[in-house]
Parts: structure tokens; sequence; C-alpha cells
């Protein structure tokens, strides 16, 4: 009793959608979409003016503001329609129309000739003088433009006639009849824009002025347009009404229609094929033809752009577009590159040039939006200067400081300011929790679990919940040492509204500013379980069986590492410019303990994974999602193999456990089927999978639970009432090893499984880096659904750690490998870490916690900043340079934290 409504914020990042991005996740986009529908000012691209829609309210109240005693003549416009004159004309008097305003003159309709009508003309619906603005002569006003609306199919004039006032001279047989007083269409809307006064020109109500139509000398008389349809009063081109759905890109109303609003297209990717422009073709700028298989088309291609007076020994990206364009797309006997793609793609029953092929594709900027996701109509709609798809470019930071600085008309601000409050607010609560260097078009897939928690929590934030309960799991993954003040501040700002707040939390920063802690322990697993500690940080300080406690007491003496090894060899990246790093150069050091450290925001993961990762692997053609831009990876040829040990969930497979993760089940599943009982019955190891046929319990194939599908409720899984969990059919679970059955070893422990198996070396070797990296607690057959991020990391590197590898010159790249650990565990992670590199491989590890960087043994600090104020290498060396340079956030940090010691750097 007495819980609030409650909000669990995870530090996992679920979201798979390209869909989905950082706009949309926050609600930001939805609110930009309504604000630029209400208050979006649509600008002709062809003449750059204003679009608007004229009513009968706005051309009355425009027509009523000219001189008392003007003489004017109502007019609307007529399309022909290649209908004859004699047809025409007739329908027209039968309406009562028998004047025309042509060449400059009015006209019976009798006297006009079918050669002299144009494809379109004008029909004189009403003539008049402005009076006084009494209410029947606005009335009358009214009427006649309806008419005129009506007739014009949405479009009318008014010519004000440029003589004094008085008795209107009549042109021969010229009576000018009031227009009939049945046509009352149009729109009555009131607040609308005006017509535009503009002098007289020939009608332009369509695309340009048509041939033949008439005009009168401005000297005469000066015109106002109005058209109640959205169009240009200028070239007259339609446009659509600013709607929230146009604004969307996940809307078929809205979204490119060569992209489908991913912003991206897949095909031939350029940046593949000439991954360094500033090479010219001479020295191998297109590198699909640098192999000795295709050496022929480079040599070509040279001879062709010699024949064509393109230089080939300038940089590619100097070369004019009209000569890029021949290079490309060929002309004459030369082909091109898209016509050599062409030619490959007859070949791809081989299996090298599907590789090929491969090895050149991918996704690229959509040429159609250029990446902005939205059809051109959005395009045309501004507010502020800027169009939607400008601002989801820009920094959170940026973007916050546009919108307080952003200022509107009275009436556009008052419609917009809910709106903006909202926009404001939440731009201000992505800023405060630390990741003002997104944007709104990053997709939330590539964001990391702390990027993805934190954006959850700026959306909570927004909402402006009171009296609510929040969970959340490690809210700093991810967070540099910086920037957890900040999140401090926000969750007070959060209990200062009423809330209550229990955050899941390692970090001594949180830890020490929280107002009651419960630690729990003693140890990890079916040690752990029990209530340790429960009160305030001061008690905490004091308790003896806490090893929370103990660890904040030795935290804060915890002293940096001396440089004890020196680096094998050297991995040099240069020019890397992906996203924004800023044609960085970066020596990584082989055969060490490597960080890469930096703000949030600053580069680390697209110069690790992008950049190195990706050029790596493309170097030796295995597919990889993304290759970042750089000029040069030189020292790889030392390094056997490149892994990478991100964060990403192993997976969601009910099936997939510990045990079957290291390779240590087949191990075990031999010992049970070579006891005597197994051999009698005819059970073979195949038999003790629960994957396939044979032993499995097939009601609940292997699982141990059914779920039942309760159509509009949620899925009610229950316990499989035929082997009541334990997953087999009885004759396999009949079979035993040392007392142990199938059921009764997946239900172990590692470190129970360790002393189960001990002597049998093939079970026990698989099992043992399970300890070694702190997961000696998890259970054999525990569903590694259920992991957390950090779990999954750790078990993905006891998996490596398991499997026999050819060589020992590995690279392993770890992405925050504390995250989910206790400042205990980190000091086990480490030990591993150093056995590793001790083993040979070396390893390049992205991390924030001080604690880990410290007893690293080389450090490459990126910032300053995040976002575009990021991507320098502030400094690179040991701990105890970083720790000295005062342009370091990290350095500072460091220095602040922890005592430094004198120690040689590698050489």
């Amino acid at each position: 009793t007495g819980l609030p409504p409650a909000i669990a914020l995870e530090q996992k990042n679920t979201v798979k959608n390209a869909r989905s991005t950082v706009g949309t996740a926050t609600e930001i986009a939805d609110y930009l979409r309504i604000l630029y529908a209400s208050v979006g000012e649509t600008i002709c691209p062809d003449c750059n003016v204003r679009v608007v829609r004229h009513t009968v309210t706005g051309a009355v109240a425009e027509v009523m503001s000219l001189a008392p005693g003007s003489r004017l003549l109502v007019l609307a416009p007529v399309a022909r329609e290649g209908r004859p004159w004699e047809s025409l004309s007739r329908d027209l008097e039968r309406l009562g129309f028998q004047r025309l305003w042509f060449a400059g003159r009015m006209v019976e309709t009798s006297a006009v000739a079918e050669a002299d009508v144009p494809a379109e003309f004008e029909v004189v619906i009403d003539r008049l003088v402005l009076t006084d603005p009494t209410a029947e002569s606005r009335s009358r006003v009214a009427e006649s433009l309806e008419a005129a609306f009506k007739v014009g199919h949405g479009r009318a004039a008014v010519v004000v006639l440029g003589k004094p006032a008085g008795e209107m001279p009549q042109q021969p047989g010229a009576t000018l009849p009031l227009a009939p007083r049945e046509y009352t269409g149009g729109r009555t809307d009131a607040g609308s824009p005006a017509g535009e006064a503009t002098p007289l020109s020939p009608p332009v109500y369509s695309r340009g002025a048509k041939e033949g139509v008439a005009s009168m000398p401005p000297a005469e008389a000066r015109r106002l347009v109005f058209d109640i349809r959205f169009n240009c009063a200028r070239c007259g081109r339609e446009f659509p009404e600013p709607d929230p759905q146009l604004f969307s890109f996940n809307s078929a109303v809205g979204a490119c229609p060569t992209c489908e609003g991913f912003g991206r297209v897949s095909g031939l990717d350029p940046a593949k094929i000439i991954p360094d422009p500033r090479r010219s073709i001479d020295n191998g700028a297109i590198t699909c033809w640098q192999t000795p298989a295709y050496k022929e088309m480079h040599r070509e291609c040279r001879r062709a752009c010699r024949a064509r007076g393109i230089r080939t020994d300038v940089p590619y990206v100097d070369l004019p577009e009209p000569a890029l364009r021949f290079i490309w797309d060929g002309e004459g006997e030369w082909v091109g590159i898209r016509g050599f793609f062409d030619w490959l793609e007859t070949k791809r029953y081989k299996v090298h040039v599907r590789v090929m092929i491969a090895r050149y594709r991918g996704y690229y900027t959509c040429p159609s939006c250029g990446g902005k996701r939205l059809r051109p109509e959005a395009l045309n709609v501004w507010v502020g200067g800027q169009r939607m798809s400008d601002l989801a470019l820009v920094p959170v930071k940026n973007l916050r400081a546009w919108f307080d600085g952003l200022h509107l008309t009275p009436e556009d601000e008052e419609k917009a300011a809910v709106l903006l409050r909202e926009i404001r607010n939440r731009l201000a609560y992505l800023d405060d929790v630390g990741l003002d260097y997104l944007t709104l078009d990053r997709q939330t897939r590539t964001l990391s679990g702390g990027e993805a928690q934190r954006i959850n929590l700026a959306s909570a934030l927004g909402s402006s919940l009171t009296n609510t309960l929040y969970v959340l799991d490690e809210p700093t993954v991810g967070l540099h040492t910086r920037d957890t003040q900040r999140l401090i501040g926000i969750l007070r700002s959060l209990i200062s509204k009423g809330n209550t707040v229990v955050v899941v939390e390692h970090d001594p920063e949180v830890i020490e500013a929280a107002g009651h802690i419960v630690d729990m322990g003693p140890g990890a697993g079916e040690a752990g379980g029990q209530v340790i500690f429960e009160g305030p940080l001061k008690a905490l300080a004091r308790s003896e069986d806490s090893e929370t406690a103990r660890q904040l007491r030795v935290h804060a003496d915890r002293a940096m590492a001396p440089y004890a090894r020196r680096a094998k060899g050297w991995i040099t990246l240069t020019g890397a410019r992906q996203h924004n790093l800023k044609d960085l150069t970066v020596r990584i050091p082989l055969g060490v303990l490597a960080c890469v450290t930096g703000v949030s925001g600053s580069g680390k993961t697209t110069l690790v994974h992008s950049v190195l990762y990706g050029q790596f692997k493309h170097a030796r053609g295995e597919p990889v999602e993304e290759v970042g831009t750089c000029a040069g990876l030189d020292g790889t040829d030392t390094v056997d193999d490149l892994i990478l040990v991100d964060q990403s969930p192993i997976g969601q497979s009910t099936r997939s456990n510990p045990v079957t993760y290291v390779k240590a089940y087949s191990s075990i599943r031999s010992l049970l089927a070579d006891t005597p009982k197994a051999r009698v019955a005819g059970i073979a190891a195949a038999d003790f999978s629960f994957n396939v046929t044979g032993g499995r319990c097939e009601v609940c194939k292997g699982i141990g639970t059914v779920t039942y599908d309760m159509y509009f409720m949620a899925d009610v899984t229950v316990v499989c009432q035929e082997c009541g969990g334990k997953r087999f059919k009885k004759k396999v679970l009949d079979v035993r090893w040392n007392g142990k059955n199938v059921d009764d070893i997946l239900d172990m422990t590692v470190d129970q499984a360790m002393a189960h198996f001990a002597g049998h070396e093939t079970v026990t070797r698989h099992l043992r880096p399970l300890v070694d990296v702190g997961l000696r607690y998890l259970r054999l057959g525990q569903n590694t659904a259920s992991l957390s991020g950090g779990e999954a990391q750790r078990l993905k590197l006891a998996s490596y750690l398991a499997a026999p590898r050819k060589g020992e010159h590995w690279l392993f790249i770890f992405d925050e490998p504390t995250t989910g650990l206790h400042m205990a565990d980190v000091q086990v992670l480490l030990r591993t870490f150093h056995r590793l590199v001790h083993a040979g491989p070396s390893l390049l590890v992205i991390e924030h916690n001080l604690d880990f960087i410290s007893q690293a043994d080389w450090i490459i600090d990126l910032g300053p900043e995040g976002g575009a104020e990021g991507g320098h290498v502030v400094v690179a060396g040991p701990p105890e340079k970083v720790a000295a340079c005062e342009q370091s956030y990290t350095g500072q940090f460091l220095k602040r934290s922890q005592a430094t010691r004198q120690a040689a750097p590698p050489q």
C-alpha cells in the first residue's frame, strides 16, 4: 500500500526500428510538426514569395481599405478548356454575365469572335463605386467577390480604375449588370491574409501568362489578385496546405517518395568506391579497380579521361561536375563506374563477384531529399527562417539556444505558445541530462543503453508528472564524470516536484548523493539476496559488513598503476573524418591495455566502431554495417583479427543460455550420454539437447514453459505440466552423472558446476572464463535475455576466451565493459583484462569509469566537448600525462580523484 504510479527506465536500447529518432522518441518532432502546420510560412521556391490562402472576408477587408470613391471592376477568370466560344458564351449569358474584360476594355460577349478568345479570359462580375464603409457597401462587395470566386473556381480579381470618381463612361453597348444574387460561394474565414495589390499585368492564374491574354497599361488601373486556393500569387503553382502529417517522415503524406522517409537508399556507395576523395585517379582514388583482376579498368578510365580532357593527376574532389558524371555514368565506349557494376551483376553466379559487389554496396544519402526524409512540399515551409529538416540537424545545445531566441508575430506567438513551451522544456531536459550533442534526426537504434535511458528520462521529465515513482537502472552508463553532477541535479529536481526516485547504481558520486541507501549482498547470485545495510550515507561509511562501504573507502585512495608494458607495435589511423571527427590522426598501441576516453558525444564510438573496426573489416572483404571515412589505416598487418565486443544484446531467444554460449554444453551432453544407463537405454548425446526433437519434452519444445495467447489480453506463461519445467522426457531425466541429471546440471551456478565437473578439463576449460570475468553466480541454464548489458558483454568476452583461435595477435575492442559492475567487480574485470594482455592480445576499451581508466597503459582522450565541438585528440599517453593536461576533462577528474605516480611512457 502507498505505492504511487511507477515508471521504470532500463539501461537497454531495445529499439531496432530505423524510423525512430531522438525527435520522435522525445515527442519533440510531434510538437514541431504541429508548430510548422500552425504558424509555418510556405515559400514558393520559384518566386521566393509567401504563399497565402485568401478568403472572402480577407478580400473584402482589402477592397474596403481602398480610398472612398474608387471605381472597381470585380472579375472572375474563366478557362475555355477547348470549348467552342459560341457554347461558352451562351452559358455565360444564361448565368447573367454579358461582359468581358478583354484587351484592356469591356466588351459584350456577343461582340467577341471565336478567334479572338484566348485560352483564359476574365468575366465582369460587377462594377461598383466604393462609398463610405457602410454595412450595405461591404455587403455588396462581399456578394460580388463570392460570385467571382464561384465562377473563377476559387480565383478573383478587382481592377481599380485610375480615373477620378464620377459617372463611369460606358463602352459602346455596355451596361455592366450586377452579378446574379444566387452566387454565394467562397470561404468566409476571418483573420486570413488579404489580397496583395500589384500593378496590372496579364492575368496570372496558372503557371504563367497565357498567349493572347489582354492587358491594360499601368497608368489606367491597378489590380488586386485573390485566390482561395493555396497557390503562389505570381506563378500560380499550387502547394498543399500545411498539415501535421506533411511533416512526418513516417507518413506517406510527408515522406520522401524516393527513400520512403528513411533518408537513405541502397545501392552503390560512393564512399566505399572512393573512400578518399583527396586522392587522384592516378593515385588509386577508385579503389574497386586497384586489384590485379580489374586493373585494366583503371587504365581504361585514365585513357577515357585523357581523351575527354579530364585531368587524372588532381584530387578527385577537385574535378568539375561534368567530369564526375562522365566517370560515373560513362559515354560512348567508356561504360563508367555504374556500367562496370552493371556488368558485374551479369556475373553474380560467381561467388567472388557477389563478394565484390557486396563490398561496394551499401546505404547512402537519398539523392532526392538529401537525407532530409521529407517530400519537397514540406521543405517549402519555414518558421523563423528555418525548415523543419534543418532544425533536425542541429545539436540539442544549439537548437535550445535557437528556440530561446525565436521571435514570431504576436498572432503566431499566441497560436504557438503551448507548442513552444513544450519544445523548449524537452530541449532543456535533453541538455541537462548530458545529451546536448545529439541531433533530433539521430536514429534511436544507434544510441547506447545509457543514452537511450536518458532519452526516456528526458521524455518523462517533459511530461511534468508529480507523485510518481521513478525507477532508474544505472542512468550514468555512457555518461562522462563531468556530467554526473548535472544528472544528479535532474534527479533532485524530480524529487522537488514530489516524486520518488529509486536508482540502481554503482557510481560513487550518485551513491554519495543519495538520501537513503539500500545495499544488497553479501555476494552475487546464490551468495546474495540479503539487505546488508539500509540507511543514510554517514551510517554506511561505518558499516563493516558492506562491500560497497569498503570500496568507497578504498576508492578515495586508489592510485594510478605505473606503466608496466611497452607497446609491441602501433596501428596508425590517419585522416578520420566521419561524423564530427576533425581529420584525426591517431596512434593505437598494440600489446597493451588502451582506453579511449572523452565526454559523451566526443566521437569515441565513431572512431573505434565506424572508422577503425569498419575499415579493418572492409579491407578484408568482410560485411560491416558502417565504414567510417579515413585517409589511411596502417599497422593492421600485424593483427590476426579484430574482435568487437559491444553492448548489443546477445539475443532474445529463450533457448540461449550461458552454458551453450561458451560451448560447454556439448561436453556435458557427451558425459551424460557416456553413462551406462544412457548406453543401455540407447540415449545419445543429441537427446540431451532441448533444441531438437528426441529427448526434449515435445509439449513445451524444450523451453520448460508454455505460453497461452489470451488474444486481447497479455499472454500468459505457465510451467509445462508435462515435464514440470524440466525440459526433457522422463527417460532422459533418469540418466545421472555423478548423482545429477541434466535438469540439475542446468540449474547449477557456474561455481557449483566447476566443483561438480572438477577433473574434467573438457568442461571446466569452457566454464573457467565465466569465473574469470566475474560471472560465477550465473546459472548454466539461465536465459541470456535476462542478463544486463554488462553481464551480456562479459559473457561475450568469456565466449571468446573459451573458443580456440589460431594465432595470438588479436585486437579486442570493448565498449564500456564496466556497465553494471560493482566497484569490486571492476577490479576483477581489470585483473582479467591484464591477464588477457599478458597472454598476447591487445585491448582497446571505450570507458568512462575512472578506476578502470587509471589502470590503463595508454589513454586516447577525445574532445574537448561533444558534438560539433568535439572530434579532436585532446591528449594521448599514459594516465599521468593525461592527468597533467588541463584541457582534458578526463585528466582533470583523474588528477582530482587519484594520486599520480611517475611512469615511463611506451617507446
